[in-house]
């Protein structure tokens, strides 16, 4: 997808449905390949990763798929979210925005300078990377099996823990700021180069670790009450 948006949603059967609305430009064609769904502007690869020329080509795609599914969305422009998805999922985009909520498998995110906020992370391995996009990001519950890599060069990394997550945490910045409210951590902001902060939610059986090169870092424990975080 050039510009435009893309938003996939978990069925409640083992169907997909997919609906395509605001669509200007090159032809976009459905094609099945190997048992996998592709959508793709012609001449452009998956979801549109096309030259120059095809900059104008844009649709509004609504896909809903079982839960078994794996995913993978391109995008230059283009909004992706994604909403309640266990499997594993792919999201790249070079200046559009990336939304996830709800996800216990897989997750690698990737933007150029599109913003991105992950909450619901249930498990798995979760990785979110940025140039110059801000990445916020709520984990609600965590185990053995979660892990989470942050990392954006010049952007903001925001972190929200629910009282239910059981990880060790580390951030570090190089030139920018760091700021944890959580109290079971340790903080050097100390006179070299560089601030960081880390520590353990219940035994620490999870993993997080956030950098950023010039960004400012941010940590922050919710409340007793809160089960869920919505960054905003």
């Amino acid at each position: 997808m050039v510009g435009g948006s893309v938003e996939i949603t978990r069925s409640r059967d083992s169907t997909c449905t997919l609906e395509i609305a605001g669509f200007c430009g090159a032809p976009l064609r459905a094609s099945r390949n190997n048992g996998s769904l592709v959508l793709a502007h012609d001449k452009g690869s998956l979801l549109g990763i096309l030259d120059k020329r095809t900059r104008q080509r844009r649709a509004d795609i609504s896909l809903s798929v079982p839960r078994h599914v794996e995913l993978k969305v391109d995008s230059v422009s283009a909004k992706a979210s994604l909403t309640d998805m266990p499997a594993t999922a792919q999201l790249r985009s070079m200046s559009g925005s990336i939304l996830v909520a709800g996800t216990e498998g897989n997750l690698n995110a990737w933007t150029s300078s599109g913003d991105m906020a992950i909450s619901g992370i249930g498990g798995g391995r979760t990785v979110a990377q940025s140039t110059r996009g801000r990445i916020e990001i709520g984990v609600h519950r965590s185990g053995p099996g979660t892990v989470i890599d942050l990392a954006s060069k010049h952007g903001d990394v925001e972190v929200e823990f629910s009282a239910a997550c059981d990880m060790s945490v580390s951030a570090s910045t190089l030139d920018g700021d760091l700021a944890c409210d959580i109290e079971e951590f340790s903080v050097d902001g100390g006179c070299r180069r560089g601030k960081w902060a880390s520590g353990h939610l219940g035994s620490g059986q999870g993993m997080l670790k956030a950098f950023t090169a010039s960004g400012r870092i941010t940590l922050t424990e919710a409340g007793p009450s809160a089960s869920s975080s919505e960054p905003g």
